[in-house]
């Protein structure tokens, strides 16, 4: 796996979080928790999984730091709080991706091997995992954009050429 397609993956993906927390920070408290047919129900609770995902992956298996306690939307009473404590799980995520290297225990190609859920042993190349993180967080922020869209905060376009076009200045 080419290092260069991973940083950018998830150079955009911050990009979009970032993008998603801003129209989010434009919600009254009501809207913020407001329940409604996103996977989480809200977007409040969603951002929060979202951010546990993140901490999650990164931790417990990319840095077999063992088992974390799963994040609670109880813990953030508004998208400032859920910005903060984003803030460190984006600096360590990010931290992880620039010092991947192409060999050895810091290559995308090392294979990771957890217990999942029913006590099945699975395998997989680090890349794989972190292609379905940042799947993970397409999907509910595209949630969370609806979410928006029918509070009267549509986040607009946030697409990866979006992001290619903000970063090179041409936006």
């Amino acid at each position: 796996m080419e290092l260069e397609y991973l940083r950018l993956l998830y150079a955009y993906n911050l990009w979009a979080n970032h993008h998603i927390l801003d129209s989010a920070e434009q919600l009254t408290p009501e809207e913020l928790r407001t329940w409604d047919s996103g996977s989480y129900g809200s977007i409040h609770t969603t951002l929060v999984h979202m951010m546990d995902v993140e901490w999650s992956w990164l931790d417990e298996r990319w840095r077999d730091s063992g088992p974390s306690a799963e994040l609670s939307p109880d813990d953030f009473a508004d998208v400032v709080a859920i910005r903060t404590h984003w803030a460190d799980v984006e600096a360590q995520l990010m931290d992880f991706v620039d010092n991947l290297t192409p060999d050895g225990e810091g290559s995308p190609n090392r294979i990771l091997v957890w217990i999942g859920d029913g006590g099945v042993t699975k395998r997989r190349p680090l890349w794989q995992l972190m292609l379905h993180l940042a799947n993970h967080g397409t999907q509910h922020r595209s949630e969370i954009a609806a979410m928006l869209t029918r509070a009267g905060h549509s986040p607009g376009d946030m697409d990866i050429t979006r992001y290619l076009n903000v970063r090179d200045g041409l936006e």
